[in-house]
């Protein structure tokens, strides 16, 4: 157990059979546009974002805790290949389903994409595997499909001109909120041009 005070949540000493496929959410992160969530959504697949919950501002422990608490099912879908190494001992307690957007813009696809473009083309592809993922696992996916995680080789590194780190709540700081309820998905279908 942590020595940081956390507890194991109720929902992951039960959690045994847990639902996999097409109709499992994908909860898309905050890194990730929340475009993303409502074009999928549009394709059939079911998947929200951290923005549409009202949770884009959370730290990941909060998050990983308000998955466990609220999502135990979900596949959540992030850009932050450091995420299971900075967040080690809540993803142990917490065991989360996360596909991992490679970071690394795969080969023949540098010079027709940028970042953004490379997360939706991988997001857009391999939706129905992130659907599919065995639970508890964590999966970096990249232009040729899903692939067990390992710890990047190179540690974090932030350019001058790119924004801060988002504030990471630590579990300690007080109770996590609550997502707030998404019930009206038809707000989230995208508008014919």
């Amino acid at each position: 157990m942590p020595s940081d005070g956390l507890t194991e949540s109720s929902n992951t000493k039960q959690r045994k059979n847990k639902k996999v496929g097409r109709d499992r959410l994908l909860l898309i992160d905050a890194c990730i546009s929340n475009k993303v969530a409502l074009i999928l959504r549009n394709r059939g697949a079911e998947s929200l974002s951290l923005s549409h919950l009202g949770l884009k501002d959370l730290g990941d422990p909060a998050i990983l805790r308000v998955i466990d608490d609220e999502y135990p099912e979900c596949v959540f879908v992030t850009a932050d290949d450091h995420m299971p190494v900075e967040h080690h001992e809540e993803v142990e307690l917490f065991r989360p389903t996360l596909a991992i957007i490679d970071p690394k813009v795969g080969k023949g696809y540098e010079q027709q994409t940028d970042e953004e473009a490379w997360k939706w083309e991988v997001c857009m592809r391999w939706a129905h595997r992130m659907q599919d993922q065995e639970p508890h696992t964590i999966k970096r996916y990249n232009a040729g499909g899903g692939r067990t995680w390992r710890k990047p080789r190179t540690p974090r590194s932030i350019d001058p001109g790119q924004k801060k780190p988002r504030v990471v709540r630590k579990p300690s700081d007080g109770p996590v909120p609550v997502a707030k309820p998404y019930e009206d998905y038809e707000q989230l279908r995208l508008e014919e041009d």
